[in-house]
């Protein structure tokens, strides 16, 4: 995640002392890292590329996750302004 600039948070409310956490944050106006949706089969092997609809440059991957079946996977994709999923 290169893409995406660090941000820095004091966290003051699991302990006595305080501590600086960071973690990849992306404020607005900046550009969103892209994504891609791939599988592997458990046992290895090579990993299958999904086709995602939409444009993972300035689209927002939301949700994923195995449907009930294991044979196909629920994404849920916002848009930039996600408002619309």
């Amino acid at each position: 995640m290169k893409e995406v600039p660090d941000f820095y948070m004091i966290k003051n409310t699991d302990s006595l002392y305080p501590k600086i956490i960071k973690f990849p944050y992306v404020k607005v106006g900046q550009k969103m890292p892209s994504y891609g949706v791939g599988v592997v089969s458990a046992e290895g092997g090579q990993t299958r590329w999904i086709d995602v609809p939409g444009d993972p440059n300035d689209d927002y991957l939301w949700q994923m996750e195995w449907a009930a079946n294991s044979d196909e996977i629920v994404l849920q994709i916002l848009n930039r302004m996600q408002n619309t999923i």
